[in-house]
């Protein structure tokens, strides 16, 4: 129902004018009353509509600003998960649309302890790659919540293969990931490119979380959970966390790896993170299959286009 601010007033003022000319115009008393209590009510009910109208014409605000200030993010903010998958000999990597990333790497040559191929990343697992962008005037959106637009595999002249996920932005603005997938490697290139970076990041601030949840490879979780650690590459020098929970980082960051025993997934800066914080909680109940959880905040600032 569309109801303006003229509509509303004009209620208003139909029920004072009743009002007035039923307490002139009657001259009986006990009719009078009557009449006031019709009146009394009906100011009741014009006072209840004019509730329910600004109520109305609130909710009809608040849902025009949000969509004023999401602009064309609307179509980001909901959808279908698409999953695609990309391999070589090594790996078997799937990404999702919905963050543009990737939620299932499984290494194609080790086995974990029930003989299954090791999975670095599992769909099971609470991990994902995030960071935050402004969708309006004083409205942020975190990455991983988003639906991008995902294109098919493309297979390069040199054999590697790459991917591309674009997020739906208004005014000219787009993020776009890009995922390479080279032969005979481990190494997943993750290149993102920001138009308009301006809008999208406050003070061109980029903001990365890395969350993981590690599982069970090992068939002793126990060592597992000892052997496990957080290492990181921090002004030229190489260092790690296993037994404390937590670093902050004051100094550029070249890399940070989450190591389990045997394995590892590392974050590689092409140019260097300017700071950021590690924090890992180990696991202690016996009965499960949890090793560690991490959290990673890394900062870097993105240049003007």
């Amino acid at each position: 129902m569309g109801m303006d601010r003229n509509t509303v007033i004009g209620f208003v003022l139909l029920g004072l004018l009743l009002f007035v000319y039923l307490f002139v115009s009657t001259k009986n008393s006990h009719e009078l009353e009557k009449q006031k209590k019709i009146a009394e009510d009906s100011i009741a009910n014009v006072k209840a509509h004019q509730q329910a109208l600004t109520k109305l014409q609130d909710t009809a605000k608040s849902r025009v600003a949000l969509g004023d200030t999401l602009h064309g993010f609307n179509k980001a903010l909901g959808g279908s998960e698409q999953r695609i998958t990309m391999e070589n000999e090594l790996l078997k990597v799937v990404f999702s649309n919905k963050g543009g990333q990737p939620v299932e790497v499984e290494l194609k040559q080790f086995k974990d302890y029930d003989s299954t191929p090791v999975k670095l990343l599992d769909p099971a697992m609470e991990s994902r790659l995030s960071y935050s962008i402004n969708t309006g005037q004083a409205q942020v959106a975190q990455i991983a919540d988003l639906y991008f637009e995902a294109s098919q595999p493309i297979k390069n002249s040199d054999g590697s293969q790459t991917i591309s996920f674009r997020l739906p932005a208004p005014d000219g603005e787009s993020i776009i990931h890009q995922y390479t997938l080279y032969p005979d490697n481990y190494l997943i290139d993750w290149n993102v490119t920001v138009n308009n970076p301006e809008k999208l990041f406050t003070q061109g601030n980029f903001n990365l979380g890395w969350r993981s949840t590690l599982q069970k490879i090992q068939k002793n979780i126990l060592n597992e959970r000892q052997l496990t650690s957080i290492c990181y590459y921090e002004d030229n020098n190489f260092d790690y966390i296993q037994s404390k929970s937590e670093r902050t980082f004051e100094k550029p960051v070249q890399w940070v790896s989450v190591s389990q025993q045997f394995f590892n997934t590392t974050l590689i800066a092409k140019s260097s993170f300017s700071s950021g914080a590690v924090h890992m909680v180990k696991e202690t109940a016996d009965s499960s299959n949890v090793v560690a959880r991490t959290d990673i905040s890394l900062q870097a600032k993105i240049p003007a286009a």
